[in-house]
């Protein structure tokens, strides 16, 4: 698995943390993770579960030594409050938790602006 998978489906993982958040669910179950992964993103329809299985353990290692989640036993948890973002340089979509640095996970830069919201 290369760098460039990690990082896209960290991304996914974080935008999936993002949206349950708006429903307030911030718990998730580990074992039930990869298929939810598979049954909602596109991106991974066609996506063997083992290989989903990898990724999802090195993103959720990842965002654990980032605080972003906070593991137990058989679950892990979001620790703060999470936004999406936009890149002022590079126009990058992120998803930064309040734990976290404000930077772009691109570019680098610091200068994000909150994303725009839906016109109803």
């Amino acid at each position: 698995m290369s760098q460039t998978e990690l990082k896209e489906f960290e991304w996914y993982l974080r935008d999936h943390l993002f949206r349950n958040q708006n429903k307030a669910i911030s718990t998730f179950e580990l074992n039930s993770l990869p298929q939810t992964m598979i049954d909602t993103y596109l991106r991974y329809r066609n996506a063997n579960l083992d290989q989903i299985l990898v990724l999802l353990n090195s993103s959720v290692e990842n965002l654990v030594s980032r605080n972003v989640l906070k593991h137990n036993k058989d679950s892990v948890e979001s620790t703060g409050k999470i936004s999406r973002m936009r890149c002022a340089q590079c126009l990058y979509i992120c998803y930064v938790s309040e734990n976290e640095p404000t930077s772009c996970f691109r570019c680098y830069s610091s200068e994000l602006h909150t994303f725009p919201k839906k016109k109803e």
